[in-house]
């Protein structure tokens, strides 16, 4: 998207007025030039970044995150300033704070359940219950922030005929108010839960904040120059992996936004991106969310381990050892009561239900973890695999593929997904097979890449056997 803009500008500050240009298109960041300077340039550097007020014919508008990139000496004094964040509608700062913000994401209208392309309506059931796109899903964040999910339309209007467009939107609010980053965090806690369950990447757009404080009308960002996601809800099947008829829409959300904080790792990593990455690379991060996620559910300390440690850094005084080394051994043995990698992703792999596991990985859940640790463990520290499977990419792939799959299916079980479609007393697996079919949503991405992922399960006995030095398979 280009925009352009002319007016005067200044520090949020204080300090001279400037008139200037604002551009923005959609190879690169914003733009402004400015005809004389601000004062006296700052140093290099984001901590050093400035706010900037412009007052144009299109409104107020904000530019956040605005680093000076080039300059001319007098006669002509002249200042260009890159901007990493234009918002339209007034003039505010990271200190502004809004009662409410509304944003959207991409074929959000097609979380509403049951969804029209759920097991039931595959069964070609006549009767299939139809989502009520009028309806209004409510929760309650940790933070003290309240989320609401609406249904929603627009209706246009040609010279020949009149269209409505339904869509979903979400509403936040807060009594104390919320700052940008706080906007931003919640945001991107949502961008990346429905990024998890239409394995795509998402991005949220038309974000517009109120305040009572900064007046009646509202702030929002300049629309983006590329929405991820928005291919995934313009074409194709629709589906995703589960929709709000099968959860706890309160419950399932505030564990989610409380998890994106206290597993931030484990979130960044299981959500879907567009950036090129290693394929090594991608493993070691996976396998980093999945330690992160483990993390969260150690088992209290025992008293037993408490008094362990406390022996332990007595004898180590005793014997005067050096104190970081006394550090690094006492942080060995927590690292001992939380498990190795592989019992953490069998701890994970088990989540999802013994039968779903069995589909996924093969029957002995131990033999993969065993061989996506050793893989992982190579790739951290440089070492060679046993056999030639360094250089076996078909194995990196799938170990790859198998902490993706995981990670994002125990998150979602960690938020309190059970799918409620399977038979009654089947609760526990995130994959039922009933009457030869899969009992969850056949058309979502997610499901075709854990098919995929189950493809692969009569080989990881090969590759264990390969890495510990057993060619021959019996």
């Amino acid at each position: 998207m280009n925009f352009e803009v002319t007016g005067t500008w200044t520090l949020s500050g204080g300090g001279p007025e400037c008139h200037g240009h604002l551009e923005k298109s959609a190879e690169r960041d914003a733009k402004l030039s400015i005809y004389g300077k601000f004062g006296d340039l700052p140093e290099p550097g984001f901590g050093n970044s400035q706010t900037i007020w412009g007052t144009t014919p299109k409104g107020p508008i904000s530019l956040l995150n605005a680093l000076p990139t080039s300059w001319t000496d007098p006669p002509i004094e002249t200042q260009t300033w890159t901007v990493q964040r234009v918002i339209r509608g007034g003039h505010i700062d990271r200190t502004s704070a809004f009662r409410h913000f509304t944003f959207k994401l991409p074929g959000l209208l097609y979380w509403f359940g049951p969804s029209p392309l759920n097991y039931a309506s595959q069964r070609g059931a006549s009767n299939s219950p139809v989502a009520d796109y009028n309806s209004e899903l409510t929760a309650e964040l940790h933070n003290g922030a309240t989320i609401r999910l609406l249904g929603t339309s627009s209706r246009s209007r040609t010279l020949v005929n009149e269209s409505t467009e339904k869509f979903a939107i979400y509403v936040v609010s807060k009594k104390t108010g919320m700052s940008l980053d706080e906007i931003d965090f919640i945001c991107l806690s949502f961008q990346r839960l429905h990024s998890l369950i239409t394995n795509e990447p998402m991005s949220a757009f038309d974000v517009t904040m109120y305040s009572e404080t900064l007046g009646d009308g509202g702030f929002w960002f300049e629309e983006q120059d590329k929405i991820e996601g928005a291919r995934w809800a313009s074409t194709g099947l629709h589906d995703p992996f589960f929709d709000t008829s099968e959860i706890g829409f309160a419950s399932f959300v505030n564990k989610w936004h409380n998890l994106h904080q206290t597993a931030l790792v484990a979130c960044s990593a299981a959500a879907p991106r567009e950036d090129a990455m290693y394929l090594s690379s991608r493993l070691i991060q996976g396998a980093n969310g999945v330690e992160a996620l483990a993390a969260t559910r150690v088992v209290p300390i025992s008293q037993e381990h408490h008094l362990l440690v406390a022996e332990v850094e007595k004898a180590l005084e005793v014997g005067e050892i050096a104190r970081d080394t006394r550090k690094y051994l006492i942080k060995q043995l927590e690292y001992q009561r939380q498990g190795t990698l592989s019992t953490k992703l069998v701890g994970l792999a088990r989540s999802l239900g013994q039968e779903s596991a069995a589909w996924l990985l093969g029957p002995k859940l131990g033999v993969w973890a065993d061989v996506v640790a050793k893989v992982r463990n190579s790739l951290t520290h440089g070492s060679q695999l046993s056999d030639g499977l360094s250089a076996d990419t078909e194995l990196l792939w799938a170990c790859d593929l198998s902490v993706t799959v995981v990670l994002r299916l125990a998150l979602l079980v960690e938020c309190g997904f059970t799918n409620r479609q399977g038979p009654p007393g089947a609760n526990g697996e995130i994959f039922i097979f009933r009457d030869e079919k899969i009992a969850s949503h056949p058309n979502s991405n997610l499901y075709e890449l854990a098919a995929r992922l189950a493809e692969y399960s009569p080989y990881w006995k090969q590759w264990n056997q390969r890495l510990h030095g057993h060619s021959q398979i019996k």
